[in-house]
């Protein structure tokens, strides 16, 4: 199965200046990668593989839109520390929407508003 992961600025941005406030030594570039490929066997392959760091998202209709939690790679973060991200996973894209962390005292609510504005953008695009 071939899935593309599509790269969006919005997202890039916001977990670059994570990176960059929070774990300035991270790989994030390394750290989008490995969590792209657990979501991918979570979501295509073996539905239990990573749930509890991973699961569908509520309030996105018929969308497939995910959270899952990014672990960054070499960041000395705690677990709880990572931030969360909501995912578009068509059935041949993903597109990591938008990003937070409890570092950044984020509400759940408006990171899943941010993730619906942002996923009625891309959707024309994709």
């Amino acid at each position: 199965m071939a899935v593309e992961r599509l790269s969006y600025d919005k997202f890039d941005s916001e977990l670059q200046d994570f990176g960059k406030k929070h774990c300035p030594n991270a790989d994030l570039e390394k750290s989008i990668e490995t969590n792209y490929k657990l979501i991918f066997q979570a979501r295509y392959l073996d539905k239990n593989y990573i749930k509890d760091s991973y699961g569908k998202a509520e309030g996105f209709s018929i969308h497939p839109v995910y959270w899952t939690k990014m672990n960054i790679v070499d960041s000395g973060l705690r677990k709880n520390q990572m931030p969360k991200c909501y995912v578009y996973m068509g059935d041949f894209v993903v597109v990591y929407l938008c990003c937070s962390g409890h570092l950044e005292n984020y509400k759940d609510s408006e990171l899943r508003k941010t993730a619906l504005k942002r996923l009625k953008e891309i959707l024309p695009q994709i």
